[in-house]
């Protein structure tokens, strides 16, 4: 084994080992102890809600119920678009560097869940979303592994 691949051997030990061990903030017992969540969406596009239902399913954690004064929390689905610019360098027809001005879009999808009687933000994520494929389901997954994290202790 040459130096090179141990080195990025240790390097790939110490940097899971570092992740493995991160400290996390505790979750709020509101949210701990919510037993029903109503789903309301922001996005205006159906699918998410779809999405988000059948993962929430999947766990079991939450009884999910349609009248949203009835709930413990709602979890509130939000999606943000950032538009911007950006310079990149293409080749012309003749072989020749130019530089092109585009135009950039990027998309988050955000993942609340708010207490249905204070309004407090319980817990809140995103993640990028140009896809948009099974983004709602990851977001469920990562509350549910922080819940999991929560109550091994």
């Amino acid at each position: 084994m040459s130096a090179k691949s141990i080195r990025c051997s240790i390097f790939c030990l110490l940097f899971t080992t570092l992740a493995m061990s991160k400290v996390q903030a505790p979750l709020p017992d509101k949210l701990l102890s919510a037993k029903t969540v109503y789903i309301e969406n922001q996005t205006g596009t159906p699918s998410f809600a779809d999405e988000a239902y059948e993962e929430l399913l999947k766990w079991g954690r939450f009884t999910v119920v349609t009248d949203k004064s009835k709930a413990d929390a709602v979890v509130m689905l939000s999606h943000v678009t950032q538009q911007g610019r950006r310079t990149e360098k293409v080749k012309d027809a003749f072989g020749n560097d130019k530089q092109v001005l585009s135009a950039t879009r990027t998309e988050f999808l955000y993942f609340s869940v708010i207490d249905q009687a204070s309004g407090d933000l319980l817990w809140s994520d995103s993640e990028y979303s140009n896809a948009i494929g099974n983004v709602p389901k990851s977001l469920v997954k990562r509350l549910r592994k922080r819940f999991d994290n929560a109550t091994k202790k």
